[in-house]
């Protein structure tokens, strides 16, 4: 892959500046979120298991220049709360043509298509972060305070090739949430 992909800078243009972001040490991640975040696992699977429910995907935002394809998105449980607010960049060059497809279809997790496909994934966790929510994560979350959020930037190859970033935050209040 003779593209770059972007910084962690980079995706918070997208996803949005918080005023504040602390970098957090995977083991004083608090629970739930260790359990949420801390894992090579796809977020998908996660958030399913946690929450007893399959997530559906909400793309807020999106743009492809080339082959690299950008998102910010939210997930939701089945009763409609959300349980995930992210941005990702993709290099579709590391997609099969139908894998493309479903992925810009824009109806399917990105997780669920990457393990219906067979696509063997690594992900790499570069660092866990506590963020104060912006605007946007406030709205999206039903949030009347900036209680901190917590949430993941992480690195992730497509069958040994690097092919995605991301960055994925958790709702707060999930100390107290009954799955």
């Amino acid at each position: 892959m003779s593209r770059k992909f972007t910084t962690l800078d980079d995706l918070l243009s997208i996803f949005g500046f918080p005023e504040s972001i602390d970098i957090v040490y995977a083991i004083d991640m608090p629970e739930p979120y260790r359990t949420l975040l801390v894992h090579d696992r796809h977020m998908t699977v996660t958030l399913e298991e946690f929450w007893h429910s399959p997530v559906k995907v909400h793309v807020i935002d999106c743009r492809e220049e080339s082959a690299l394809y950008t998102r910010k998105i939210s997930l939701s449980n089945q009763s409609g709360t959300p349980v995930e607010y992210g941005a990702v960049q993709i290099d579709l060059d590391c997609c099969s043509d139908d894998v493309r497809k479903q992925i810009l279809a824009r109806d399917t997790p990105l997780g669920r298509i990457l393990i219906e496909n067979n696509i063997m994934t690594h992900i790499n966790c570069r660092l866990y972060f506590r963020l104060t929510p912006t605007p946007e994560i406030m709205l999206a979350y039903g949030l009347d305070n900036n209680e901190p959020l917590y949430g993941r930037f992480a690195t992730v190859e497509f069958d040994s090739q690097p092919a995605m970033i991301l960055m994925e935050v958790m709702p707060s209040g999930l100390q107290n949430a009954t799955p």
